[in-house]
């Protein structure tokens, strides 16, 4: 709006400004050029203004995110605010970035309400020396002018002066849009993932073995995660991946997805480099249960045919059923889960999950804590499910109780970024190393706890 609506006037009042201009400089060259003397002066005070605008313009933006956020985790949290009677501290941190925000927008609205006095302030200087001069010139005997002409050339400066004011609120609030379009062009130049697709390799053998050859990795520039680390998971087979949280067990499944690239190194599928590969192509080859799973207000059903639109209803309630999800559905029938699945629990979220990579039914599964969050009885119907889903196709496991990998193919365990210890359950138990040190102590732990005593 403020590109089409305020560039059409602003190039309007440009052309009446020349125009008229060139009118009065032909009729009365000398009251004209006098009249533009206070031009330097008017610059000089645009130029201030939109210097002081762009700085408050920012923050404003920069505290507008504040409040929207100080909101939002205060409505998503809302259970553990109330539960640790926390209300009050909320409403006061809400209040203080709101209380900032307006302080920041009186600032704002100060520096542009003192745009139109300056300029009002400026064209009477004009009138003034206009008036002045034009009295002397009708009344000298130099120069042949009456006071006719004076009035015309005054009503001139007005029909220019509106447009001028116009024009001149428009650069200092474009300084401040300016700052918004700044932002959003940032976002629109940044290397799109589509991009990826065009040219790329689209033939790649996703039952082969996945291999990361000499890896650099960092998110931080200051903090690298891995340095030059090789790793392999066997084609067809289960490799689990356990370690100390921080280790890098979820960046491997990120790299891997290519939701990051590596600093340097290769990840291949096969002899195929994946940076090589269409991304649409690698990533319909990934099945996914992630720790952050994300659920949208609609019903069971359509959360778990959202990612394959068009699997058959028969599909979906199988997949459905694998992940123990058919009685929910029954139950809830075409009632929304509300927002980010606020009227379900984090089990029910983990299962719909499951449904999801069951449904998918991908070559490579990636599972990230795929049970964490199930009770035993359900779990133990799950992992049948992913069992099933797993037979045969290449299958990453992170896992934070060893009890859960014990099974798996092949064990990566990871330590500050780099590959400490690997093999079977068993050899890593006969190495008596800290995987065989972290599977006591866990074993230990839920040997004496009052829950499995219970059981």
């Amino acid at each position: 709006k403020f590109i089409i609506d305020s560039v059409i006037k602003a190039v309007r009042d440009i052309f009446t400004i020349v125009i008229v201009s060139g009118w009065l400089l032909w009729k009365q060259p000398l009251l004209f050029l006098t009249a533009v003397l206070v031009i330097p002066i008017l610059l000089q005070a645009i130029s201030v203004l939109s210097r002081r605008i762009k700085p408050v313009q920012l923050e404003q933006n920069r505290l507008n995110s504040d409040y929207l956020s100080a909101i939002d985790e205060m409505v998503t949290g809302i259970r553990t605010v109330k539960i640790t009677n926390q209300e009050a501290a909320e409403e006061k941190r809400v209040s203080d970035v709101g209380e900032r925000l307006k302080k920041n927008a009186v600032r704002a609205a100060t520096i542009q309400a003192i745009t139109q006095p300056a300029l009002d302030f400026t064209y009477a200087v004009v009138y003034a020396l206009v008036i002045g001069l034009g009295g002397f010139m009708v009344l000298s005997p130099w120069f042949s002018i009456d006071g006719a002409s004076i009035i015309t050339f005054l009503v001139g400066l007005v029909v220019i002066f509106d447009p001028g004011r116009r024009l001149t609120g428009f650069v200092v609030q474009a300084q401040a849009n300016l700052v918004t379009l700044e932002a959003l062009r940032s976002v629109l130049l940044e290397p799109r993932e589509a991009a990826q697709t065009r040219g790329t390799q689209v033939d790649f053998s996703p039952v082969d073995d996945i291999r990361f050859e000499n890896l650099h990795f960092q998110y931080a520039e200051d903090r690298a995660l891995f340095k030059g680390q090789n790793l392999t998971f066997a084609g067809g087979k289960t490799t689990a991946i356990v370690g100390p949280t921080g280790s890098g067990k979820t960046s491997i499944l990120n790299l891997l997805a290519r939701l990051y690239l590596p600093t340097s190194g290769t990840i291949k599928i096969g002899e195929q480099d994946i940076a090589k590969l269409n991304l649409v192509t690698l990533r319909d080859a990934l099945s996914v249960v992630a720790q952050d799973i994300v659920i949208f207000n609609a019903t069971i059903y359509d959360n778990i045919a959202y990612v394959r639109p068009d699997a058959t209803a028969q599909q979906v309630k199988g997949a459905a059923e694998a992940a123990e999800l058919s009685d929910l559905i029954e139950e809830r029938g075409h009632t929304p889960v509300g927002s980010k699945g606020a009227q379900l629990s984090g089990g029910q979220k983990q299962r719909i999950a499951i449904a999801r990579a069951i449904l998918r039914d991908a070559p490579i599964v990636l599972l990230d804590e795929a049970t964490s969050a199930l009770d035993q009885k359900t779990e133990e119907k799950v992992q049948r499910a992913i069992a099933q889903l797993t037979q045969g196709k290449t299958t990453i496991v992170i896992a934070h109780r060893l009890s859960s990998v014990v099974d798996a193919h092949q064990i990566h365990l990871l330590e500050d970024g780099a590959l400490a210890e690997t093999g079977t359950h068993d050899q890593l138990m006969q190495q008596d190393g800290l995987y065989a040190r972290l599977f006591n102590a866990q074993r230990k732990h839920y040997v004496s706890s009052p829950a499995s005593e219970e059981t």
